[in-house]
């Protein structure tokens, strides 16, 4: 978009009645990269005064956070702003946007955080209303650092209690690692393209083990999930 390199992140408004978008505006970029970069993929949620609430997302940076000036209204936006652990050029930081606005229009975001030694961690962040966004809580961190995704989905009942499930996907194994998921998941045949070279990135592996995290409390505190959690 202009001179703002990375990629360029936008909003429209769809009319239900004509079937027809409004032009876009754009509310943004991130990223360095010349081509657009599909990590880069926001997430929006709305209040109960109608101001919108946007999410930029990222590959390996901070996330950045804008909203509506009015309700209802995309036509004017706050200055984007990084919000979370600054960036660490060595190891990276946020990737992949879960968003959502409860009740009391408390913002609640999850994503990845790989910073900290490349370890990819599932982590929350929150921002009440009215105030400043908090630093990160780490919700799932994995026993080994390369790479790792959780391919996290964040809701919300009607009594605002959040769940977030998740399945966890690891790559760039050791050679330990490769034979202890080999004994677990011998169905899944990975294949190592290049056995002479430490973490290489393996096919054939697949996600496992599905979880789910829930919090009763505001993001207050956060536990795995049982068939309590589920009943009324």
């Amino acid at each position: 978009h202009g001179n703002d390199p990375g990629t360029p992140q936008y909003i429209t408004v769809y009319n239900r009645q004509t079937q027809q978008s409004a032009t876009p505006v754009y509310l943004g970029s991130t990223g360095q990269s010349t081509t657009p970069d599909n990590h880069n993929i926001p997430g929006i949620t709305i209040d109960s005064t109608g101001i919108l609430h946007v999410v930029l997302g990222v590959h390996h940076q901070q996330f950045q956070y804008t909203h509506s000036i009015q309700p209802y209204d995309i036509s004017s936006w706050s200055t984007p702003l990084p919000l979370g652990t600054p960036w660490d050029q060595v190891t990276g930081s946020y990737t992949y946007v879960s968003l959502l606005c409860d009740s009391n229009d408390d913002l609640h975001l999850v994503g990845r955080w790989a910073g900290g030694g490349y370890y990819f961690r599932l982590v929350y962040l929150r921002k009440k209303a009215g105030l400043a966004w908090e630093d990160h809580k780490v919700l799932m961190a994995p026993f080994r650092n390369m790479y790792s995704c959780w391919y996290h989905k964040m809701s919300m009942d009607r009594q605002g209690k959040l769940f977030v499930n998740y399945i966890y996907y690891a790559n760039q194994l050791s050679d330990s690692e490769i034979q202890s998921y080999e004994q677990k998941w011998p169905e899944d045949n990975v294949v190592d393209p290049d056995p002479n070279a430490p973490n290489s990135w393996l096919s054939g592996v697949t996600p496992h083990d599905p979880g789910m995290l829930v919090s009763d409390d505001g993001g207050d505190t956060w536990h795995l999930g049982t068939t309590s959690d589920l009943m009324q």
